[in-house]
């Protein structure tokens, strides 16, 4: 995204708080008004109240002074209220576009960082953007006003004085261009730093029990500290170069108030002007150079936040699903035949994740409503592939996958999702209640909950645990078993009558895997079902097995049949079958 591009969505964000822009900004610049109208009056007690002994100009003005603080004050509190209620506007709008834009981003694409990464840059960025609402943001815009009403000041009391002032301009403008390109560059520098250790400490945590287990601690705490000196000498070098800019500001300021002094001293000993000028005029000399250096920080926020502003939109431009990039003009909602009796076909399917390598190459097969049917393979043949292509996660090359002869791709991808009721070995578990994780926001009623539960043999954990358990991150305060249980009640609990069971029975005791197994054979006997696995003890119920070898479907039948046919197959099921045992004996 160009730098044009990103000023529009700036500019777009500003416009779309246009109102509350405004207000601020016409408050700031009543504040500013008030701020230049008070040397005026301060040269008046000096001049003609303390210097002529005139007691009621000093009461009168003094009054004046009182009020228009006071007014001043007033309008600062409800334009800081003002800015407040507008900056987490700024920030809830910004994130709520983000978390938006998760359901439409192709999970190839977010797979590519860390969750902790994405969360850290989102975080980072909307941070810095939220910045147009902050008050030195407003304060820098305004001291243009105090720019222009200081130079009038000044050549009002002084035009001598004021050449004096503006020699000073050039000096403060060279100073703050060199120091923003400085802060420009190592602004991006942090940001690069600050994304690449989330990342890795993202990769760190979700390898602890590894790093545990190898003891590579110490590995990993060398990592850590090269990261981190990067990222302080860069934390360094910023707060060295705010240092740098605020001892220039106040030398120049201080030379300026210097010669001020020195050439007023002598204008007002030759009767040229009084001393309440001298006074009036290095206060209005204030407001021409210390708003320079407001600009300057002006410049310094933008530096920060364009780079984010930057990143952040390129989030919102990740690629997203087809449906969701594309006129949806054409786009069918689901009907009742494809709720209730799905039937499945891949027509010459053929898919590659890297457009180099095709892990599925032509592939046809159909699955009929009510029809059980498994994919077996090896590792690599293109089992998984499938499910995705199924879930519409991808699409495919070439070919086409129809549900009840409609091409899924023309189909509204919400609502088709939500009739395919899926379990897998990496499906995910909410930090929530068990029957929240299962119901997942639907009202079930309370008997027909009860009898999932022992469908799946959780009805008596269930009522050994307080209520309002809640079962951690990705379900971490259960064993392995009792999560693969929850999410097969989950799959039960949807009704759809498309079911898919990748390893679905792979880390639950034999009890649990022979009710799933009677579920299949009667509750369930009318849903059709793809399942992936190796156990013979589910294979032999399924109406057909289709075998996959190196991305092509090598036989179809049922699992008495392949074992006499199928090498390929008789081969998967001996290895499976062994591997089961070893894992039953460790387990058990």
């Amino acid at each position: 995204m160009s730098d044009k591009d990103i000023k529009r969505k700036l500019f777009g964000i500003v416009k779309s708080n246009g109102k509350k822009f405004f207000l601020i900004i016409i408050f700031l610049i009543v504040s500013s008004g008030i701020a230049l109208a008070l040397p005026l009056i301060s040269k008046e007690i000096m001049d003609n109240g303390f210097i002529k002994g005139n007691f009621n100009v000093v009461i009168y003005y003094s009054g004046i002074t009182l009020f228009l603080v006071v007014l001043d004050k007033v309008i600062e509190y409800i334009k800081e209220k003002m800015r407040a209620s507008l900056k987490a506007e700024i920030t809830y709008s910004l994130f709520e576009k983000a978390f938006r834009h998760f359901e439409k981003i192709k999970l190839s694409e977010l797979n590519k960082k860390s969750n902790t990464e994405i969360l850290n840059n989102l975080h980072s960025d909307i941070s810095n953007i939220s910045m147009l609402a902050d008050s030195v943001f407003f304060m820098a815009v305004t001291q243009i006003f105090d720019i222009l009403g200081g130079i009038a000041g000044l050549f009002i009391i002084s035009w001598e004085l004021t050449f004096i002032v503006l020699c000073f301009i050039p000096l403060k403008i060279w100073a703050v261009m060199l120091l923003s390109k400085i802060r420009n560059k190592i602004i991006y520098e942090y940001m690069q730093e600050n994304s690449e250790f989330a990342r890795w400490f993202g990769d760190t945590l979700s390898g602890i029990k590894e790093i545990k287990i190898f003891g590579l601690f110490s590995h990993k705490m060398k990592e850590f500290e090269h990261s981190q000196k990067k990222i302080v000498g860069i934390e360094k070098r910023l707060t060295i170069q705010e240092s740098v800019n605020n001892t220039f500001d106040k030398i120049l300021l201080q030379i300026l108030t210097t010669a001020l002094y020195i050439i007023g001293a002598k204008m007002v000993f030759n009767l040229n002007i009084s001393v309440g000028s001298v006074f009036t005029f290095i206060a209005y000399s204030t407001y021409v150079i210390m708003p320079v250096s407001a600009l300057f920080n002006l410049s310094l926020i933008l530096s920060e936040i364009r780079p984010a502003a930057k990143r952040y939109y390129n989030f919102l431009n990740m690629e997203m699903e087809t449906e969701y990039k594309e006129e949806a003009e054409n786009t069918k909602c689901i009907t009742a035949e494809m709720k209730y009796t799905p039937e499945i076909t891949f027509r010459d399917v053929t898919f590659s994740y890297d457009k180099t390598y095709e892990v599925l190459k032509g592939i046809s097969f159909s699955i009929h409503a009510g029809e059980k049917v498994a994919l077996v393979g090896l590792n690599g043949s293109g089992k998984t592939t499938i499910i995705n292509l199924l879930m519409r996660f991808y699409k495919p090359i070439s070919g086409s996958i129809q549900i009840n002869g409609v091409d899924i791709r023309n189909i509204c991808i919400n609502e088709y999702r939500k009739n395919i009721s899926i379990v897998t070995q990496n499906s995910y578990l909410f930090d929530d209640t068990i029957k929240n994780n299962i119901c997942l926001y639907k009202e079930i009623e309370e008997q027909k909950f009860i009898q999932i539960l022992k469908d799946c043999n959780l009805y008596d954990f269930y009522c050994s645990i307080p209520e309002g358990y809640k079962v951690g991150q990705d379900g971490c305060q259960l064993s392995g078993g009792q999560r693969q249980k929850v999410l097969i009640a989950r799959a039960l609990a949807t009704g759809n009558n498309l079911i898919i069971l990748d390893e679905a029975t792979s880390n639950v005791d034999m009890e649990t895997e022979n009710q799933i197994n009677e579920l299949i054979k009667t509750k369930l006997r009318e849903k059709t079902i793809l399942v992936i696995s190796h156990k013979p003890s589910i294979l032999k119920y399924m109406d057909k097995c289709i075998v996959l070898k190196d991305g092509k479907i090598d036989a179809i039948g049922v699992h008495e049949q392949l074992i006499k046919e199928n090498q390929v197959y008789r081969s998967f099921i001996h290895t499976g079958r062994n591997a089961y045992n070893v894992s039953k004996s460790l387990v058990y």
